[in-house]
């Protein structure tokens, strides 16, 4: 079970990743709906979400033209074909066994010319390295990279890799949340001439349409 605060992150931050004239926006793993509050008031579109959990979808409804409260991957085949301008996954995929089995849905939800965004922990992050290598240890926590409830870890190689081939385009990816042990970052990264380039941040943001 999640902490509540885990739901109520507004990540004005995300604003950026939202495409410009979107009308209606769908926001899976919606939380207590800040962000979608953020989205709405940014860009005047009708908003649309799932929720997984009672507790957050009964304060976030005021937020929402149409909320549904289950499981995302029971759900989204139900939503209206070609619907939404825009499709919000902010730090959802990780949390499910079949993320993109849920991806493969939510392509025919999208209207033409339609985006996914989505924010998915970087487990080469820094700090878990650090954990990983120097500390000898995997311990899940309440929120991060190692959230006890996550069922799948992503490098941003392997994102990028996974969205091609299950045919999806990345048009933007941009790291989030960069690391606060920057001296250790910077002389690893300069020790292995930029290959460590991608663990100063903890998430990374992939904006993604469908192939043909």
């Amino acid at each position: 079970m999640q902490p509540t605060y885990y739901f109520d992150h507004a990540r004005p931050e995300m604003l950026q990743f939202i495409p410009a004239g979107v009308k209606r926006v769908l926001d899976v793993g919606c939380g207590a709906g800040a962000f979608a509050a953020e989205v709405k008031r940014a860009t005047g579109a009708e908003i649309w979400g799932i929720e997984i959990s009672a507790e957050a979808a009964a304060r976030a409804r005021p937020v929402f033209a149409k909320l549904l409260v289950g499981d995302a991957t029971q759900l989204a085949g139900a939503l209206p074909d070609g619907a939404f301008d825009c499709i919000i996954c902010n730090d959802v995929l990780e949390h499910l066994v079949d993320p993109f089995g849920l991806l493969a849905t939510l392509r025919g939800k999208l209207a033409p010319g339609g985006r996914i965004v989505a924010s998915v922990p970087n487990v080469r992050y820094v700090k878990n390295l650090v954990h990983l290598l120097a500390g000898r240890d995997w311990h899940y926590q309440d929120e991060g990279v190692l959230d006890r409830t996550h069922l799948r870890f992503f490098t941003r190689r392997s994102m990028l890799r996974s969205l091609a081939e299950n045919r999806w385009a990345v048009e933007r990816t941009q790291g989030m949340y960069p690391t606060k042990m920057r001296a250790l970052f910077t002389l690893l990264n300069f020790v292995t001439f930029g290959h460590m380039a991608d663990t100063k941040f903890m998430n990374f943001v992939y904006v993604f349409a469908p192939t043909a």
